[in-house]
């Protein structure tokens, strides 16, 4: 936008400019004895004029476009490579029971796999992984519970600290482990999500079909 603003005083000044001289060369070729009249001559000096107009208006337009060319083309590069880079990355949910006396617990792991040429930071929320029983209606599952347990990095009798940003480095693998508890057998849907942020921590919001692209990963366990 700056850019254009700069061409269009430019054309502008331009312009005038060229007008300004149409007018000297014209008030030169006038015949002071008699009725003012314009020459063959000055036809030509007026076409050279405008053609000079054009030449520049051309000149302006052709730079814009190639500006913005390019531009498009640095912008599709990046796509692309965030696009290479977030298929390099894998997020698969395991989920683990262990049956106590009347009860069970989930543990829910997130294993997250970067095989990709740039590091990645994850953004947890408090609702990224959900557990919820469900039942099933033909081919419509029906939920009756849902929990959405936190991430801690430590648990201690001082208290617990969740933590939510997650740096994954080139190559390397991160698991993330949960905890839930129920009284109750059955069909559990477990789902994982999670933002994408860039190296400074600032939330990469990238948007298909009006909602926000995220890294998802889902799976059922059957508590028995």
């Amino acid at each position: 936008m700056f850019m254009t603003i700069i061409e269009v005083i430019a054309f502008i000044i331009l312009s005038l400019g060229a007008i300004f001289v149409i007018g000297i060369l014209c008030s030169n070729s006038v015949n002071s004895n008699s009725a003012r009249k314009i020459s063959a001559d000055d036809f030509n000096k007026i076409a050279v004029a405008l053609g000079a107009i054009a030449t520049v208006a051309w000149g302006l337009f052709t730079y814009g476009a190639l500006e913005q060319r390019d531009k498009a083309k640095a912008e599709l590069v990046d796509l692309k490579n965030r696009i290479k880079d977030t298929e390099s990355t894998s997020f698969e949910v395991e989920a683990p029971f262990i049956k106590g006396d009347g009860f069970f617990y989930i543990t829910p792991t997130v294993t997250v796999k970067n095989n990709s040429n740039t590091a990645i930071y994850v953004k947890l929320d408090q609702d990224s992984l959900s557990v919820t029983r469900v039942v099933a209606k033909g081919d419509q599952p029906i939920p009756l519970e849902t929990f959405n347990p936190i991430f801690y990095q430590t648990i201690t009798k001082e208290g617990k600290a969740p933590l939510s940003n997650i740096t994954i480095p080139i190559g390397a693998e991160r698991k993330f482990n949960y905890l839930v508890q129920t009284n109750y057998p059955g069909m559990y849907y477990i789902t994982f999500t999670a933002s994408a942020m860039d190296s400074s921590g600032n939330l990469i919001n990238k948007t298909y079909d009006g909602k926000p692209v995220k890294w998802f990963s889902s799976a059922y366990v059957y508590l028995k």
